[in-house]
This record gives C-alpha cells, structure tokens and sequence, in this order.
C-alpha cells in the first residue's frame, strides 16, 4: 500500500539554465535536504483522478485545505508565500515532468489515457507537466503559477509557438483501417496509418470533443464547431486554399459509413430507413436529416451542394442507387478493378473513354514517370497521391530499369478486370447514336435478313464507328458466339448485353474472377464432361485448338470422360445452375443475372459450351487464369517468369504468333489460349502486346484475398482484433502507474539512505 508514502519538497531551488526547467532536479543536487509538504499528500492523491480533476488541477489543494498555523515559504528565498497562490513553482513541476517513464511506448499510452476529453496533442514545453489535459492546462495550472506580467507574456509567446509546431498524435484506429488490415484489398498495398484517416470531425463519435460535435449537439453547434476547424489567415498555404468542389469533399466523409456500419448494405439500410415508410428515395430536407445524423461536421450550405451533386437526375429526389454511386465514387482505391468501379461510379460509360482522355490531356507521348502518370490520374477522378502510387505500382514492370509506364498498360491492365473493352466502347457509341441496342442492329443489318453478315458488319463500323479493319474483325469474332459468321440478334444483344459498364455487375464478375477454380471444380464434380463430338467435348479438345472459322476461345473446364446417363451437357434453369454453384457463394440473385448474361440465345438452356463462352466474355480474366498460375510456380512474383525476356524484347509489341513463340521459350503456354487471351486484352487498334502490357494484364488479375467472408464473420474479426489491440493500452496504464509509484518511493529511499 502506498498510503504511508509521502511527496517531498526540495529544500532549495537552483537557478534554471534557461527560461524554462531545470537542468538537474533539486532532490539529486549535493547537500540538498527533503522536507514535506505543508498538506503533505500521499502518493494516491496524485493519481491520475486528482490530476485530471478540473477543481484541483495544477493547485493539488485549496488555502482551505491547508492546517491552520501553517506558514508556507518559498524554496531558496524563503519568502512567505502569499495565500490564494499555488501550491507548486514552474521549476518544481517540470522536476515531476522528468520522472523517467518505463519506455516510450507508455508516455505514448500516457498521453492518450490523461487527455480522454480532448483532441490527442502532445505540448513539448519544458515547463509545463505533460499529462494534464491542454484546455485544463491553461486554464487552470498556468493562471495560478507565481511571477510578474512580463514573465507570464514570455510564457504565453513559449506555449504559442510550442502548440503551433507541435505534432498530432495518431488518431483512433477507426472500422475500416482495421477491416483493412484484416482482409486488405491487394496484397501490394499495406494497410493505412492511423495517422492518415481522416480529421475527427469526419470519424463522427469516434472520439468525444467538447465542442459541440458529440450526439446530443445540434445543428447549430456542429456548423459553428466546423466553422472554427476551417483554417484562418496565416495558416500555412495547403490549408488556406479555397472549399473543394462537392465530389472532392464527399470523400472527407465518406470513410464514415464504414465506421460506423460493418457493410455498405448496412449504410444503404440506414440510409432507406431514414426515409421510413419503407421508401428508397430521399427529398431533399430528408437527406438533411440523414446528414445531421449520421455525417458529422458539414453545414447546410454543403448538405445542399452535395445533395444536388448526388441528384444525377435533377428529379429533386435521391435514390438507394445514385447513394451507392457517390459512396462508390469516394471509395479508396487498392487495386485496378476498385480503379475501373470508381470511374463507372463517376459517370464514365466506357474504360476506352476514360483513356481517351487521358491520352488528350499528356504533354508528350511516349512513357510516363510517376509524376507524370499521377498528373493524368488527377485529371479522371484520382486525386489521392497514394492512390496514384497503388495504381502506378500495379502496372509497373519490376524488371524494367526505366520505372515508367504507358497508357497501353494501363488498358491491357483494365482489360483483363473489365468485359472486352472493344465491345464496351462499340455498345456506349451504339446506344449514344442510336438510343438502343436493337435500333443499332437494323442500322448495321443493310440487307434487313434479321442477320448481320461478316462483310456488313466490318464494312459499318468501319465507316460509322472508325474503327480500325483490325478492330472491326475482332469486334466480329467477339460477337459471333456460334461460329457460323453471321450475327443474329440474340448473340448482337447478348454481346452488348455483357459488355455493359455497371456497378452491379462488377461485383459478379469480380466473385467469378476469384471463385473461378471453384466454378471449375463445381461443373467437373458434376460430371460436365459430354459424350464425344457434343460442344462440350470440342470445348475440351485441346485449349489451343482454334474451332472451325475462328478462333476458340472457351477454357479446358471439363473432363473428356463421359458424364452420368443423365445428359450433363444442359443446365436448364438458373435455379439449377445455383445449386451447382452453392459452394461459389454466389447468392440466388447473382446466379440468376450470372445465368441471363451467358444465355446468349434466351432459350432458357445453357450449354457448358455457352458457359464458358460467357464466362470468357463476362470476366476475360478467366483466359488469364492459367498463365497466372503457371507464372507463380516456383515464383513469388508474375513478372520474374518474364525477367530475362524482358530485358530481350524491351518495348516491342508482339501478334499472336511471336508471343505463342515467347511463352513456349520460357514453358508458359501449357494449357493457355494465347490468341484468344489477346483478343481480350490486346491493348493496339493494329493488334498485338508487349511484355510489358502482359506482365500488367497478369499483376491486375492477381485475387487479394483467398475467399469472400460473409458480414457476420467480419464483424466477429474486427471485434478481436479491436481488443487485441485494446489489451496493450489497458496493461501499459496499469504498468505506468505502478512504475511512477515504484519510482517515486525508489527516490525517496535513495535520499533517505544519502
């Protein structure tokens, strides 16, 4: 117990070397004597709970407090102290301030546990004891400390300057930084420092600040709260500059819906709920209120900027779907197809218009440094430096010595997480000229047979479309999903169909890309092997093993055993094609849109030979699957595989032949498709890639993550992780305050045993 333990006093106050401190405490000088307090306070009086309280505070006790009779000098003068005054000198406390800590990690641990009702801040004045909470610090302990009006402007000017320089300490861990560090986005990409999440005011209530931000403030007194955060004249320039525009502001708070929901879904309930009713659109003094109430620190002035921001329709009202855009268009982004969704989410209808803008926007051709591709990323949407460097990183070429890239690697790289990009831009131009898909197909269809021919269709988008004859044949082979070089218009919608940019889509192609093997596995347990000469046979013929009049570009899936008696070779409902994927963990809805996508002809029959058809279309990193594989064995990176041909080809872009000749060289073309794969990804109007432009195809394919846990096992993650991380903080308080305890008797036996 420590209640028979007593604080002494110094007998003597040497003189400070400086404005501030003491160069060496006075219980450590020669000769000098302890004597105790006047109230003599035990150790537990100077407890965190004495020190933080605001009727204490730096005075430890009232005039009132004290013995009558007691007389209270000043040390080294002896002067009588006058009463009312306090009950410790600026010396005196900076000597209690320079008790050693156990390490630096608890006078980290101190800091945030002494100043629970305050921003985090850390004050380096030498005078001043560091545990008090800033506000009560001046209010409270440097009012009462003696000297005259000069010395006390000097110490004013001191802790102006202290606080002006002083670095924050990292804020709270909030929801989505731990998410991250649980289940991160890309393996490339590490998680982000606490430090770099975004102010307070945008964390909402995860941390409490007096100023009138907590959940029972009110409007008024959150918009005055963000009024003085806003930075004044003198502040420095990066601060000082004008209010961004709506989309740049949405994304200071948009990390709000992730810490405070465990899933966007859970946002977007709250979002609908806020309504009531149960309707799934917001007028505007409705999203109002879901502003006030879940997004902290935004006056009314920005409720309507970004309200009308968000109204994409100008009908007055915002819907669950234009919600998600924005939500989408803010989210941080970790790899490329997180890069392709905010592009979708921004209004672009085509990843090869995005590029086109791009391409205009360059001073010069050629490759770009990383500046210089950040520059052109700032133009499209991606503002964020880190973001830019995650973009940049995930198509560099690690064995190029230049460090530099090109626009043509990044559209292979968007290629290969996107449907074709030929058909994508060939659908937005379709529907913009002629308002619809089927109204396009009699444009091209000159001879009205219901039936595109090979030369119609060439010969239209060529003059129409300006697409190379290089383009417009791939575009052809693209569409004519039976081989028999005539589109009809089932494979012409089906085609567009696919090929469409929307965000509910990336989602199921993303699922198909990572669960791809476990699509395979699914249809091979089946039994999805077909007798010989079926489709499904020829689709398992031989994956380089191009199909009369074209090129195949289906993948070996199934085996070239027969099946069951039951004719496998037909999947005749959706809802059969979800129980085959049950353990894909595609739910009834996707499998059902996943279904209509690859069943080109409607019939309501899908083909293992159509499935994989689609899928090739729907996710064409599916043909890159293999190579992938065969490229990570023995390696831990896809672009070691390419080291030495690298430096041999350098920037040459290759057709389909030489690069089948590379990939033999270096036994990579076991089992791969390689002129189907660059159909797909190819990023030239003539045809043909680079090495380059393959490496960062395969890097942008790479899954981050191994499975796609559901929101209750998230949450049962963030919940233990959140208190492994608490654990520390608990036993570093306990073990502060057992050291400063142990430490302050250890001293006194010292000078008692002196």
């Amino acid at each position: 117990s420590s209640a028979g333990l007593r604080v002494m006093r110094p007998a003597s106050r040497p003189k400070a070397p400086g404005r501030h401190g003491c160069a060496t405490p006075p219980w450590r000088r020669a000769g000098a004597q302890p004597v105790p307090l006047a109230d003599e306070l035990t150790v537990s009086e100077l407890d965190d709970d004495a020190i933080g309280s605001p009727a204490r505070g730096l005075l430890l006790g009232s005039p009132e407090e004290r013995r009558p009779g007691t007389v209270e000098r000043r040390p080294g003068t002896g002067e009588p102290r006058r009463p009312g005054t306090g009950r410790f000198y600026l010396e005196e406390l900076s000597c209690f301030r320079r008790v050693a800590s156990p390490s630096a990690f608890c006078s980290h641990r101190a800091d945030a546990l002494f100043q629970p009702d305050a921003g985090l801040r850390r004050s380096s004045s030498e005078g001043a004891l560091q545990l008090l909470p800033p506000g009560r610090r001046r209010s409270s302990g440097r009012a009462s400390l003696e000297g005259n009006s000069a010395d006390a402007a000097l110490e004013r000017e001191y802790i102006f300057e202290k606080r002006a320089s002083a670095a924050k300490l990292p804020l709270e861990d909030s929801t989505a930084a731990v998410l991250d560090r649980i289940l991160p986005r890309a393996p490339t990409s590490p998680p982000r420092d606490p430090s770099e999440e975004p102010p307070r005011a945008a964390l909402g209530q995860s941390q409490h600040s007096p100023t009138g931000e907590g959940k029972g403030a009110t409007p008024e007194a959150r918009r005055r709260a963000a009024e003085q955060q806003r930075p004044r004249n003198g502040a420095p320039a990066e601060l000082a500059s004008p209010s961004p525009p709506v989309p740049a502001r949405i994304p200071d708070s948009a990390p709000t819906a992730p810490s405070r929901f465990s899933t966007m879904q859970a946002a977007f309930d709250s979002f609908a709920g806020s309504v009531g009713s149960g309707a799934k659109q917001l007028t505007r003094q409705d999203f109002t209120s879901f502003l006030d109430k879940h997004v902290v620190g935004l006056s009314r002035e920005d409720h309507e900027q970004i309200f009308d921001f968000l109204d994409t329709d100008n009908d007055g009202t915002v819907t669950v779907q234009e919600f998600a855009n924005a939500i989408e268009a803010a989210a941080p982004v970790r790899t490329i197809e997180d890069l392709r969704r905010k592009w979708i989410a921004l209004g672009f209808s085509s990843m090869r218009q995005v590029l086109s803008q791009m391409d205009k926007a360059r001073d010069s051709t050629g490759r770009m440094t990383r500046k210089q591709f950040g520059a052109l990323l700032a133009r499209v949407g991606v503002e964020d430096e880190d973001e830019q460097g995650i973009v940049f990183a995930a198509i560099c070429n690690p064995n190029d010595a230049s460090g530099t890239v090109s626009l043509t690697e990044l559209a292979s790289a968007l290629a290969a997480v996107s449907p074709s990009l030929l058909l994508e831009d060939i659908r937005q131009r379709l529907v913009r000229r002629h308002g619809s898909a089927m109204a396009a197909f009699r444009e091209i269809d000159v001879n009205a047979n219901t039936s595109i021919s090979y030369t119609e269709f060439v010969a239209s988008t060529v003059r129409h479309m300006r697409l190379s004859t290089y383009e417009a044949q791939k575009a052809f082979r693209l569409i004519d999903f039976n081989r028999n070089f005539w589109i009809s218009p089932a494979e012409f919608l089906g085609a567009l169909r696919i090929s469409e940019a929307a965000l509910p889509l990336e989602l199921i192609r993303c699922k198909v890309r990572l669960r791809l093997r476990d699509i395979c596995a699914a249809f091979e347990g089946r039994g999805g092997a077909s007798p010989s000469g079926s489709p499904a046979a020829s689709c398992s013929a031989g994956a380089g093993a191009p199909a009369e009049g074209g090129r195949d570009d289906t993948l070996p899936l199934f085996p070239s055993d027969p099946g069951p008696a039951r004719d496998p070779a037909q999947l005749r409902t959706s809802d059969e094609l979800h129980d085959l994927l049950t353990d894909v963990h595609l739910t009834h809805q996707e499998t059902e849109v996943l279904f209509n996508m690859v069943d080109i002809h409607n019939e309501g029959l899908l083909t293992p030979l159509e499935f994989v058809r689609g899928l090739s279309r729907f996710a064409p990193s599916c043909l890159l699957e293999k190579l992938r594989l065969r490229c990570l064995q023995n390696r831990n990176h896809v672009a070691d595989a390419f080291a030495g041909a690298a430096m041999e080809r350098g920037h040459k872009i290759l057709d389909a032949r030489e690069m089948r000749a590379l990939l033999e060289g270096l036994d990579l073309v076991d089992g791969v498709n390689v002129e189907a794969m660059m159909d797909l990804v190819e990023p030239h109007r003539s045809g043909g890639m680079t090495v380059g432009e393959l490496i960062a195809a395969l890097q942008a394919v790479s899954p981050s993550v191994d499975v796609a846990l559901a929101p209750e096992e998230r949450d049962a993650m963030a919940r233990q992780r959140i208190r492994w991380q608490m654990a520390p903080f608990h036993r570093s308080a306990t073990e502060l305050r057992r050291h400063v305890r142990q430490r302050l008797f250890s001293e006194e036996e010292e000078e008692e045993a002196a």
